[in-house]
């Protein structure tokens, strides 16, 4: 096996236990643009119901990528001292806690007022911030996990999982939004960002010396 920076063995081709993590990388990539992206299908449901105007909604979705920008580098700096494993595993529990709140929060309060938007900005800024450490700690991951020779055959993974997302949300959410309502379509995607922080924490580990189906020999 040879030496990752991390420390930790490489499997080398013999090892299956890479390509899962690679695929559950690309998983973990396909349910965040679940995330980020269902609120634009559901804006068009939303915006009268919450008496939204489109300058409001344009600001609620630019929250989203302001918190996704300016956390870019600390989250992968994050990943780089505690491990892909605890990071992704928090960011995609924050993932569905704000999705959640996104279908919730707005009942609290009277539609239309700036309580309920400053709410709106706030929920979905922080789902950007947690979104931001998807790739640079997902691609540390399969740093992590391959030898120099596949890792960008590995990365391509998470590339599919988040073009994969991209054509999958629109009608997931739609149909969602046509059968239970355009909160339920929040509330129903979030259990996919429940789900892969689960599998994540139990599946992954941060090196292959540390999982149990690896020997580092």
């Amino acid at each position: 096996m040879a030496k990752s920076e991390a420390g930790g063995a490489v499997p080398e081709r013999g090892s299956s236990v890479r390509w899962l993590i690679a695929s559950l990388a690309g998983a973990f990539a396909f349910v965040s643009y679940v995330q980020r992206m269902n609120i634009s299908v559901a804006a068009e449901l939303m915006m009268p119901d919450l008496g939204l105007t489109k300058i409001e909604m344009g600001q609620i979705f630019s929250s989203f990528l302001w918190g996704y920008a300016i956390f870019q580098l600390p989250t992968g700096r994050l990943g780089d001292a505690i491990g892909p494993r605890i990071t992704l595993s928090i960011a995609a529990l924050i993932w569905g806690i704000t999705t959640v709140l996104t279908g919730l929060l707005p009942a609290v309060f009277v539609a239309g007022t700036l309580a309920m938007l400053g709410c709106m900005v706030a929920v979905r800024f922080v789902l950007g911030v947690s979104e931001a450490a998807t790739f640079p700690v997902g691609s540390r991951a399969i740093r992590n996990w391959t030898p120099p020779s596949e890792r960008a055959f590995a990365n391509s993974f998470m590339m599919v999982g988040s073009a994969s997302a991209a054509a999958a949300s629109g009608p997931l959410v739609s149909s969602l939004m046509v059968h239970f309502g355009w909160r339920w379509a929040f509330y129903i995607t979030s259990i996919l960002a429940f789900a892969i922080a689960a599998v994540w924490y139990v599946v992954v580990r941060d090196n292959p010396r540390d999982h149990p189906r690896v020997s580092a020999k």
